[in-house]
């Protein structure tokens, strides 16, 4: 996401399905933007606006179709 929104010259919201850990994937997303992520892709996230939206995919149509799509 962070690398799309980089080549559009833009900003990405993140919304995400409650999950268990999520003051986990916060501080995840705090390290990823210090000191960059891990792997083969390595890079700082720099186009993710303010921090992770967990929402109950049961409340947001947009959420249950992203979790469709990541089950197919």
């Amino acid at each position: 996401m962070d690398e799309c929104a980089t080549s559009l010259g833009d900003y990405a919201l993140v919304i995400a399905d409650e999950v268990g850990g999520q003051a986990r994937h916060h501080a995840d997303l705090s390290s990823y933007r210090e000191v960059g992520t891990t792997g083969y892709r390595h890079r700082k996230l720099t186009r993710i606006v303010d921090t992770l939206h967990f929402a109950p995919s049961h409340a947001s149509r947009l959420v249950q179709a992203a979790d469709v799509i990541t089950f197919l």
